[in-house]
């Protein structure tokens, strides 16, 4: 299941991700030669279409920085939901087992720890995920 989630997230944040870096390098290009083009845009009195211009750039930008960051955070929560609901299936099974007797307190709290072994490098991995899919991302817009 956790891979699943990786995968289908991860893969669509990676589009979104070079979406975005697209969209950036496209307003840095568009003010880079109007800084240089001042004297012209200036004297053509053409100031106002300008700014319309910049704000288009920057719109488009602004919606994929957007969309970029809404399926982050929906990745972030389906990936802790993934990795949450694992312990709390475990500690309510071993809950339910220690009060009917079939186990120790003690074995139920050893496995909540190494549950916390288990899923602590996980949710990790997942942060690290986000940082690889974007450094991939950047990666093609260079290659």
């Amino acid at each position: 299941v956790y891979i699943l989630t990786v995968y289908f997230f991860f893969g669509r944040l990676r589009n979104l991700t070079r979406k975005r870096s697209q969209a950036l390098a496209e307003v840095q290009g568009f003010l880079h030669e109007r800084v240089q083009g001042m004297s012209v845009i200036k004297s053509f009195a053409i100031e106002d279409n300008e700014a319309q211009n910049f704000d288009k750039h920057n719109q488009n930008f602004l919606q994929r920085a957007f969309n970029h960051t809404r399926w982050n955070a929906y990745s972030f929560s389906a990936i802790n939901t993934v990795t949450d609901v694992g312990p709390l299936i475990v500690i309510g099974s071993g809950a339910f087992l220690a009060i009917n007797g079939s186990i120790p307190v003690g074995t139920l709290a050893a496995f909540v720890g190494y549950l916390e072994q288990l899923f602590g490098p996980l949710r990790r991995l997942v942060s690290s995920f986000t940082t690889l899919t974007q450094s991939f991302a950047s990666m093609d817009r260079v290659f």
